[in-house]
C-alpha cells in the first residue's frame, strides 16, 4: 500500500511538473489561472477549485470551478481574520482545526466541505494568494505539501513573469501612443481625453479624469473631458487634495519645472485593486509627457497669439498714421484705443483741457476726472488717478522732443497691462505727439504767413501793394473791403502767480480755440497773433447789426469760460480803414485804445478810438503830474465824500458836461433852476474859482477826466 502510495505521489508530481512548465508558455494571467484550475481538477480529480488572491488586505475569488456558490459569496474574507500560514505553506483542514476562529475554516464547515486543502502562491517577496481545493466526501490526503509548495511556486512565477510582460507590453504601448497621439497641434479638450482614455486603458481603471490648476483660486477645477463615470467634486482646493482622495484610487501630479499644472486622477474602486508600482511610474510619465505638451501648446499658442497681436498693433499704427496724414484731431486715436480695450479714452493737453474721448458714460464723469487731476500731483512717467466711485485712470504723458504736450488717459489699471499693451500705448502717445507737433506747426506756419502779411501791412501797405494782394488771396480774404482793426486782450487771473512761459502757453491755447470756434461765425474775419498782439481784423458789414460789438464780445466769453472761469477778454478798436494805407493806422489806434482801455476803463469790454477823445492824449500824461493837477482842481469838492459835497460834486460835473449851461444842468439834474444857481455859487467858494470863466471851466473838465481815467478810488489814496 505505502509502495503504491510512492507511485502515486511520484506521478502527481511528473503531471504537476509537467504543468509547470506549460504554464511558462501562456501569455495572459486569466489563462494561466484557468489552466491552474483545469490541472487541478484533471489531476487529482477534485470536486472544487478556487483561486483566491490578496487584494488590499482581502482574500477574493479571481476563478473557480465546481459550484458550491455558497464558497464564494462568503468572500471577501479580511486577511486579517484567516490563518497567517495561508501564504507560507500547504495546509490541509486537520491543521485547521486547532484555529477555529480562520474565517476561510469557517467558510469551508458552513459549505459542508469535507476534505480540502490549500496551496500558497508564493514566490520570495511576491504574495499573490492562494490555491483551494477541496472534496465534498472525507478522502485521506497523501503527503504531498513540499509538491503543492514547489507548484504553488511555479504557478506564482509564472504569474509574475506575465504580469511584468503585461506592464512592460503597456509600458511600450504607452510610449508609442504618446508618441503617435498626443500632439500640442491638438486642441486642449482632445488633448484631456486622449490622455484620460490611454491612462485608464494602460492600468485597467474604470474612471480617469484630469484636473487643471488655477493660481488665481488656488483650486483644482475638473476638466469636462473624462474617461468613466463617477461622482467627483468638480473642484477642490489645493489644501483639501490630499483628503479628498479615496482608498483604490491615483493621484499623480502633472508637473513642469517644478510648476503644477494639473494632476491625473484614476479610479478602480469597483475592482477594489490597488495599484503597483510599475503603474505610479507609467502614469507620472503620462503626467511629465501631458505636462510639455500643455507647456509646449501654450507657448504655441501664446506665439500665436502675440503674432495676431503684433499685426493687429501694426494695423493699428498704420490705420493712425493715415488718420494722422488726413485729419488734424485725436478723435481717431481715442476711437483705437477704445475699440483696443472698451475701455473711456481720453486725450488733454498740456493744462489738462480735453481734446478728444470716447467711451465716457456721462458728462459728469469727464468733470470728476479733471477735477481729480487737478489734485493728483504730476509725473513725467505714467502715474494713476483713482474716482470716488473705484473706477482707476493711468495717465500716460504726450512728450514732444523736449517738452510735454498732452497726456493719454485710459480707463484701467496700467499695472495690468503686458509689454504688448504698453507697446500699443506707446504707439498711441507717439502718433498723440505727431499729432500735436503736426497741428503746432502748421498753426506756426499759418501765423508766420499772417506776421508776414500783417507786418507788411502795418508798415510799408503802398510800397507792398502786389505782394499784400497775393498774401490776402492766400487767405481768401478780401483786402479792398472796408474793415477794422482791434487789438485783443487775455488775461488770466493767475498771471502774476504763474511763470511766463505757463502764462504764454495758456494765452496761445486760448487764441488757438478763439480762433476755431469765431470763424463758425465770422468767416470773413481775420484773426493774428503779431507782435505779442492778438489781432482781428473784421469787415464793416458786420456793424450792420446794432448788437455786433457786444454779441462778439459775449462770445468770445462764453469760448473762454469753457476752457477757464477766470479769463478776461478786453478790445481796443481801430477807426474804419477805408484803403490799404490806413491799416496801419488803425492797427496803431485799436493799440492805443486798448492801452486806454486797461489803464483806464478796464472795467468795459471794449472801447473805440474815437470815442477815447482827449483821453489819447491824457493817457501818455505823467500820473505824478496828474495827481497833483486833480487835487488842486478839485479836492475842496471832491473830499470830504459826504452827502452835501457829493451833490456839490454832480452840479459841478452837469455843469461842465452842459458847457457851463445853468438850464441845461438843471434839467439835467431835474433841479430847478435856483437851487442850481446855489450850488455853483458854493462851489465857486470852495474852489475859489469863476466858473463864467471858459479856462477855469476847461481845466475843470480836463481834471474830471483824469479822476475818471485814474478812478476815484485813486484819488482819494
Amino acid at each position: 500500500m505505502k509502495e503504491n502510495n510512492t507511485k502515486i505521489v511520484e506521478r502527481l508530481e511528473k503531471q504537476l511538473r509537467t504543468k509547470s512548465r506549460e504554464l511558462l508558455q501562456l501569455n495572459t494571467e486569466e489563462e494561466t489561472l484557468h489552466y491552474l484550475v483545469e490541472s487541478f481538477k484533471e489531476t487529482i480529480n477534485c470536486e472544487f477549485v478556487g483561486i483566491i488572491l490578496k487584494s488590499n488586505q482581502h482574500y477574493e475569488p479571481r476563478i473557480w470551478g465546481g459550484g458550491y456558490e455558497e464558497i464564494i459569496h462568503s468572500f471577501p474574507l479580511r486577511m486579517e481574520q484567516c490563518s497567517k500560514y495561508l501564504m507560507k505553506t500547504s495546509m490541509y483542514k486537520n491543521e485547521y482545526e486547532s484555529a477555529k476562529t480562520c474565517a476561510l475554516h469557517a467558510t469551508m464547515e458552513r459549505a459542508n466541505m469535507n476534505t480540502w486543502f490549500t496551496v500558497p502562491l508564493v514566490h520570495q517577496d511576491k504574495k499573490y494568494g492562494f490555491c483551494l481545493i477541496g472534496y465534498e466526501q472525507k478522502l485521506e490526503l497523501l503527503p504531498m505539501e513540499h509538491i503543492f509548495n514547489e507548484f504553488g511556486k511555479d504557478v506564482a512565477i509564472a504569474i509574475t513573469l506575465i504580469r511584468a510582460k503585461k506592464k512592460e507590453i503597456g509600458f511600450a504601448h504607452g510610449l508609442t501612443w504618446m508618441a503617435n497621439q498626443l500632439s500640442p497641434e491638438n486642441s486642449m479638450s482632445t488633448m484631456v481625453s486622449d490622455l484620460t482614455a490611454q491612462a485608464a486603458n494602460v492600468t485597467q481603471s474604470d474612471f480617469a479624469a484630469i484636473y487643471l490648476y488655477h493660481e488665481e483660486t488656488q483650486t483644482y477645477d475638473l476638466h469636462p473631458s473624462m474617461y468613466g463615470d463617477i461622482q467627483i467634486a468638480t473642484s477642490v482646493h489645493k489644501d483639501e487634495l490630499v483628503h479628498k482622495q479615496k482608498p483604490f484610487q491615483m493621484v499623480v501630479p502633472i508637473q513642469v519645472n517644478q510648476q503644477t499644472l494639473g494632476i491625473l486622477l484614476l479610479d478602480r474602486s469597483n475592482r477594489k485593486l490597488p495599484y503597483a508600482e510599475e503603474e505610479h511610474r507609467l502614469t507620472y510619465l503620462l503626467g511629465n509627457y501631458f505636462a510639455m505638451l500643455i507647456q509646449h501648446a501654450f507657448y504655441v499658442r501664446q506665439e500665436r497669439e502675440q503674432k495676431e497681436r503684433l499685426k493687429k498693433i501694426l494695423y493699428y499704427q498704420q490705420k493712425l498714421v493715415k488718420e494722422t496724414i488726413a485729419n488734424d484731431d485725436f478723435e481717431s486715436i481715442t476711437q483705437m484705443v477704445f475699440d483696443i480695450y472698451r475701455r473711456p479714452v481720453l486725450v488733454f493737453d498740456r493744462f489738462f483741457r480735453i481734446l478728444s474721448s470716447h467711451g465716457l458714460e456721462e458728462e459728469e464723469e469727464l468733470h470728476r476726472i479733471i477735477e481729480q487731476l487737478k489734485t493728483t500731483p504730476m509725473a513725467r512717467n505714467v502715474f494713476q488717478v483713482h474716482l470716488k466711485g473705484g473706477q482707476i485712470f493711468s495717465i500716460w504723458p504726450i512728450h514732444g522732443v523736449r517738452d510735454l504736450l498732452g497726456y493719454l488717459a485710459i480707463g484701467v489699471n496700467e499695472q495690468l497691462f503686458d509689454e504688448f499693451d504698453l507697446v500699443t500705448v506707446e504707439i498711441a502717445t507717439n502718433i498723440s505727439s505727431i499729432q500735436f507737433i503736426k497741428k503746432k506747426l502748421a498753426f506756426d506756419t499759418n501765423e508766420q504767413m499772417k506776421d508776414t502779411f500783417l507786418a507788411k501791412l502795418f508798415t510799408n501797405p503802398l510800397e507792398e501793394k502786389e505782394h499784400l494782394i497775393q498774401y490776402a488771396s492766400l487767405f481768401q480774404w478780401d483786402i479792398f473791403s472796408t474793415h477794422r482793426v482791434v487789438d485783443v486782450a487775455i488775461t488770466l487771473s493767475t498771471e502774476t502767480h504763474s511763470d511766463l512761459r505757463t502764462v504764454q502757453a495758456e494765452k496761445i491755447y486760448i487764441w488757438e480755440q478763439l480762433n476755431t470756434e469765431l470763424s463758425r461765425y465770422y468767416p470773413n474775419m481775420l484773426m493774428s497773433a503779431y507782435n505779442d498782439q492778438y489781432l482781428f481784423i473784421i469787415p464793416t458789414e458786420y456793424e450792420e447789426h446794432s448788437s455786433f460789438w457786444e454779441i462778439l464780445h459775449k462770445r468770445c466769453m462764453k469760448i473762454v469760460e469753457n476752457l477757464k472761469k477766470d479769463i478776461i477778454i478786453h478790445f481796443g478798436i481801430g477807426k474804419v480803414v477805408q484803403d490799404i494805407s490806413e491799416y496801419m493806422l488803425s492797427y496803431h489806434q485799436a493799440t492805443e485804445a486798448l492801452n486806454v482801455l486797461m489803464t483806464r476803463f478796464v472795467t468795459k469790454p471794449y472801447i473805440f478810438f474815437e470815442k477815447l477823445g482827449s483821453y489819447t492824449v491824457l493817457h501818455h500824461l505823467d500820473q505824478r503830474m496828474s495827481e497833483m493837477f486833480v487835487n488842486e482842481q478839485l479836492r475842496n469838492v471832491f473830499e470830504p465824500q459826504d452827502e452835501k459835497t457829493n451833490e456839490l460834486w454832480k452840479t459841478l460835473k452837469a455843469f461842465l458836461m452842459n458847457n457851463g449851461n445853468v438850464k441845461g444842468t438843471a434839467e439835467q439834474l431835474y433841479i430847478h433852476r435856483s437851487t442850481i444857481i446855489y450850488r455853483l455859487n458854493k462851489i465857486e467858494e470852495l474852489l475859489d474859482k469863476d466858473l463864467n470863466d471858459a479856462d477855469v471851466r476847461f481845466d475843470l473838465m480836463m481834471a474830471i477826466k483824469l479822476l475818471e481815467m485814474c478812478g476815484e478810488e485813486w484819488h482819494r489814496k
